[in-house]
């Protein structure tokens, strides 16, 4: 237990490092902007790069509606565009383990990954906790953004976690306040609000512990670790995803998408501008010489109605207008041209639709298939590690909360991350899946559960498929029909018969 303390205590002065809490800040500061609370960014800016007077002015047209963060994080989140096919197989032989197949189907898995992803977009780096929920027997998943967790590194073995704190805010239970936003969200500030309660969960090997907000061990709550692999050693039920591997030691990539994250303010700074130009562009700047203030005053109140005439005393009086002169389609290019470099960055298409100088631009970002293949070729190798280990979790966080039957620790997992395919036609799918069955390159059950997409294991493929041969043989005894061949049709519509 005074190995765990130690542990314990590093893990908490780390928190309070000024690196930690930079690193921390910075990934919140990401996120955020993903989550389209970053307004308060583009404000900053703003006031950086404008006199008051124009800023008062160009406030009130902020825009932050083009989130170009967003738009690519989501284009390049595509390991989890469709559902991957997991397994785990037990040790003797290849038969699949049911009570494994039967957990993931219940579990919130294929709902949780496609976050996960994102969320390591967003700052390279994301966790996924595995959570046993004994009442309902079965297994759970949570994504966690990285800004909230600090970890410890084993020196030796960089990528091994010797402990792990993860913060969590609570929603206090005795407010009345509705729909406060997601805990990853931060519009208002947690540390110092009632209406929150803050809590961490520490995990090492040996160890589970749960401290208050201000960092103090709980009465009664640390406990030993109860979840142990199959050489007895302790394991922290979270897995670390990441999109590269790490160049210093450090999981934590510090300065990920400073260029979208940048570039994202930038352009809103930008957009904002052209709102204000836009607005000029669109009137005419009167000019009056001639009259005093008091005239001036009374000609304004009346200006605003064209059906109003205008009467001077003052035969010198003159009264002309001129145009703001505003490229607007030169400086629409230049914001073009920022989106656009940035995309190239993260290999993301960018195309702009200009009708008019007067009209805003469409803008669209597009991801080709060829840049998803790199993608997925890329990041595939450290996603199916990370699920491999979240595999192994699962089985030992099962096996040790749920009631049996339990999983065969020492089998093996294996996933299917879905790959888009070319499109070929139904004749050449179906000379496809006969030659693959001929070579036995595929079975009948693969051919099955491609079809039926919700089949939860081989097992049920082939218990459907006798259904299926049972329903057919009685449907077609008592009504018969045949299917024609579609080389037989084309034969037939050369010799003319019907």
């Amino acid at each position: 237990m005074a190995h765990s303390n130690q542990l314990l205590n590093q893990v908490l002065d780390q928190l309070e490092s000024q690196a930690d809490t930079e690193r921390q800040d910075d990934q919140e500061k990401r996120l955020s902007m993903y989550l389209d609370d970053y307004s308060d960014r583009v404000d900053d800016l703003l006031k950086s790069q404008f006199h008051k007077d124009n800023y008062d002015r160009l406030f009130k047209l902020l825009a932050t509606y083009y989130n170009l963060f967003k738009k690519v994080v989501n284009l390049k989140s595509v390991i989890y565009k469709k559902e991957a096919i997991r397994q785990w197989t037990k040790r003797k032989g290849d038969k699949q383990d049911d009570r494994y197949n039967e957990l993931i189907n219940q579990s919130n898995v294929n709902v949780v990954m496609p976050t996960a992803n994102k969320l390591t977009n967003v700052n390279n780096t994301s966790f996924v906790r595995v959570m046993s929920m004994i009442d309902q027997n079965t297994i759970m998943y949570q994504p966690v953004a990285s800004e909230n967790i600090s970890i410890i590194q084993n020196p030796e073995n960089p990528s091994e976690i010797r402990a792990l704190l993860h913060r969590v805010v609570i929603k206090d239970s005795n407010t009345s306040i509705e729909n406060i936003r997601a805990l990853t969200d931060h519009p208002i500030n947690v540390d110092t609000d009632d209406r929150f309660i803050i809590k961490y969960f520490y995990w090492d090997k040996d160890t589970y512990i749960v401290l208050d907000g201000d960092q103090n061990i709980l009465r009664d709550q640390v406990f030993v670790n109860p979840y142990k692999d199959k050489t007895g050693q302790g394991i922290i039920p979270y897995v670390l995803f990441s999109n590269m591997q790490s160049v210093d030691g450090s999981i934590w990539n510090e300065t990920v998408n400073s260029d979208l994250y940048d570039g994202t303010l930038q352009v809103n700074v930008f957009q904002t501008y052209q709102n204000n130009l836009m607005k000029t562009a669109g009137y005419k700047q009167a000019a009056i010489s001639g009259l005093d203030e008091k005239e001036v005053k009374k000609l304004n109140e009346k200006v605003s109605d064209p059906l109003q005439p205008l009467v001077f005393t003052n035969p010198e009086t003159k009264i002309d207008s001129f145009e703001l002169s505003t490229k607007l389609g030169e400086f629409q290019g230049i914001i073009h041209d920022i989106i656009s470099e940035i995309a190239d960055n993260h290999g993301v298409e960018f195309s702009s639709r200009t009708s008019s100088a007067q009209k805003m631009s469409g803008l669209a970002l597009s991801i080709s298939q060829e840049a998803i293949n790199n993608i997925r070729e890329e990041q595939h190798p450290f996603y199916r590690q990370a699920e491999t280990e979240l595999a192994k979790k699962t089985v030992i966080v099962a096996n040790k909360d749920l009631k049996s039957p339990s999983i065969d620790i020492e089998g093996n997992f294996s996933i299917d991350f879905f790959q888009e395919q070319e499109q070929i036609s139904t004749k050449d799918k179906i000379e496809q899946d006969k030659f693959y069955l001929s070579k036995n390159l595929k079975s009948i059950v693969d051919l099955y559960r491609e079809i039926d997409k919700d089949c939860p294991s081989d097992k049920e493929a082939i218990a459907r498929m006798k259904k299926n041969e049972e329903q057919n043989q009685e449907l077609l005894l008592s009504d018969p029909f045949i299917i024609p061949d579609d080389d037989d049709d084309k034969n037939k519509g050369k010799n003319g018969q019907d």
